[in-house]
């Protein structure tokens, strides 16, 4: 399969830069190719969304990827795994430090980024583990993890103060990880 040249495909929006591109990329750590590490897989599950968003859809198992990472054992990823697993499926990273690289990462070159967060950090929003809120809840955590996570930042406003994430804890047997039109939060 011949990578696309990501930057021809690319549409923003303003005043939040959003990467688009034209397939759907995201991923969730539960999904039923995650194998028996679903609760763990946050970070194969993000390196699974980097290979389809930068190899022009390429599927790869959530297991697989887990399996190359860490031999199949469950437990938490690093970033050392996840530059494994990056090179081990021919992805071009390369590791940044900050919001200002974050920023020109997305709004710059187009890229979308991998980024390991303390939940703990992010305030509860109002849908904090209510059971298929309203869309426009978009914002803050949802769920009660508290700890070590990878998140996908796909967008960025320029000032920095909002960030839009594919984040792959979502599980599909409560609600409280789906808004009110079934849609992953």
């Amino acid at each position: 399969m011949e990578p696309v040249d990501q930057a021809a495909e690319l549409t923003w929006t303003s005043p939040l830069v959003d990467i688009k591109v034209p397939f759907e990329w995201y991923r969730y750590q539960g999904e039923w190719n995650s194998g028996s590490c679903a609760d763990v897989n946050c970070g194969p599950t993000a390196v699974a969304m980097a290979i389809q968003f930068a190899d022009n859809n390429r599927w790869v198992p959530i297991g697989d990827i887990r399996d190359q990472m860490t031999g199949g054992v469950c437990g938490w990823t690093d970033l050392d795994h996840v530059r494994g697993a990056l090179d081990h499926w021919g992805i071009k990273h390369a590791s940044i430090t900050g919001m200002d690289a974050v920023r020109a990462a997305v709004n710059e070159r187009g890229h979308i980024v991998i980024v390991p967060v303390w939940m703990s950090y992010i305030p509860p929003g109002s849908d904090y583990l209510l059971p298929y809120s309203s869309p426009s809840d978009r914002y803050n955590r949802y769920y009660e993890y508290g700890l070590g996570h990878f998140v996908v930042v796909k967008g960025i406003t320029d000032d920095g103060d909002w960030v839009i994430v594919h984040d792959p804890n979502v599980w599909e047997d409560n609600g409280i990880y789906r808004y009110a039109d079934r849609s992953p939060k």
